[in-house]
């Protein structure tokens, strides 16, 4: 059982846990305690991060095990584990998309990530299972900081993730300047990201809305709708986000009722405000937070929230004249041309199916930047054909950026060296 404990088992504690939940009987739940790998939990119970040299995807299914044993054993140990390792990987072992692994490891300590830039960063299959983890710990805790990762994950680390021309999935982001992501075929290529992006497409309404006994939480900016089964409302959210800082609630009641109603001011949104059926609300909540209304709601009530948006910059934490650049929560990435690419060498080789991709080509340098400060937007302009396109002033090569998620079959850049 130990030398089973070292291979990529998947998941197989959850799917007992779950399995015991569901039929009620313990022995599934104990031989789901055989699948907890001890060796990793019992340090990250301790609070001692010693990821270093694991492999990624390995590990994250079978903490999401943890998590799911502490709900059902109530077992503290596990909670700990999950709520440690949730915490010291996406607080100083991610990048600034929300994603984490270069290698499909972790090959430095925790905050050392300047070094971990290659073609071979961010794998999918990690972004889609650390998003399922952080669904645990916003259930246990109702943290904004939850949901703002979970927000990050999603827009840099899900979307982008599948070809828009033939819905081809994704297995690394590259995060090293000047590669491409480079996308499977549709018959000859079938990774682990493949079938973890399939799930991630079919969930993107996932985690808009959480609820308890007394509130709704808004904690995605989507359009969509949900209907509150227990307090008979239902709730429909009007947005063009992240082309727009607007978003409008709508509220439909077959008659009035009681509740919260609990919006998430993001952490990178400043100087936010709210209306009430067209009044203007004189207090707003500070970032990271929620803004909470608490009424008898009556249909047709309508909510208008702004969330203005920002150029802001994600440094490296080891070395911050490394750094991206986010709008809000969207990453933007520089755009480098197509040099040296074909209809070849965007793909991954079909003669080696399921193999891991392979660069044939080297990447391209980007740039460095030249700045007065860390403030992008002393060296970047929004163009005004789009919100979310911005070209870069007073450099010696005038480069464009928009968000890394609407960027394919060319090469890249999301980090900038600043000087």
């Amino acid at each position: 059982m130990d030398r089973i404990l070292e291979r990529e088992y998947g998941g197989m504690n959850e799917v007992l846990y779950n399995y015991a939940a569901v039929t009620g009987q313990d022995r599934w739940r104990e031989l789901a305690q055989r699948f907890d790998r001890k060796r990793i939990f019992e340090p990250l119970a301790a609070g001692r991060d010693e990821l270093q040299g694991l492999h990624v995807n390995t590990t994250i299914p079978q903490v999401i095990g943890a998590a799911r044993g502490y709900e059902l054993t109530g077992d503290r140990s596990l909670h700990d584990c999950a709520d440690y390792f949730w915490h010291t990987v996406t607080e100083r072992r991610s990048y600034c998309t929300g994603g984490t692994s270069n290698g499909e490891s972790w090959n430095a300590p925790p905050g050392k990530l300047a070094a971990e830039l290659s073609g071979y960063t961010q794998e999918c299959c990690v972004t889609y299972n650390m998003q399922k983890l952080t669904r645990h710990i916003f259930g246990w805790t109702a943290d904004p900081r939850a949901a703002d990762y979970y927000e990050r994950a999603y827009y840099n680390g899900i979307l982008g993730g599948q070809h828009p021309r033939d819905g081809n999935k994704l297995y690394y982001v590259p995060l090293q300047s000047g590669f491409w992501k480079m996308f499977g075929t549709p018959l000859h290529d079938f990774w682990c990201c493949t079938g973890s992006m399939a799930e991630a497409f079919a969930k993107l309404g996932d985690s808009i809305y959480f609820k308890d006994d007394d509130g709704l939480y808004v904690n995605l900016f989507v359009p969509s709708e949900v209907t509150w089964q227990e307090k008979g409302l239902r709730i429909v959210q009007d947005t063009t986000f992240p082309e727009s800082d607007r978003v409008t609630l709508t509220v439909r009641a077959a008659a009035p009722r009681r509740a919260q109603l609990r919006i998430r001011v993001p952490y990178w949104s400043v100087g936010g405000s709210a209306t009430l059926n067209g009044a203007r609300l004189e207090s707003f909540a500070t970032p990271s937070s929620y803004f909470v209304l608490d009424r008898t709601w009556r249909d047709g009530d309508r909510v208008e929230v702004r969330l203005p948006m920002r150029l802001h910059s994600a440094p490296m934490p080891d070395d911050p004249t490394v750094q991206a650049v986010m709008y809000g929560p969207i990453v933007l990435a520089g755009k480098l041309g197509t040099a040296g690419l074909t209809a070849d060498t965007l793909r991954a080789e079909p003669t080696k199916p399921r193999t891991v991709p392979e660069y044939k080509l080297e990447p391209i340098a980007a740039p460095a930047i030249r700045a007065s400060s860390s403030d992008p937007t002393t060296w970047l302009k929004q163009t005004g054909t789009s919100p979310l396109e911005f070209r870069t002033v007073g450099q010696s090569q005038e480069l464009t950026l928009v968000p890394l998620n609407r960027i394919f079959d060319e090469r890249y850049a999301v980090y900038w060296k600043l000087v």
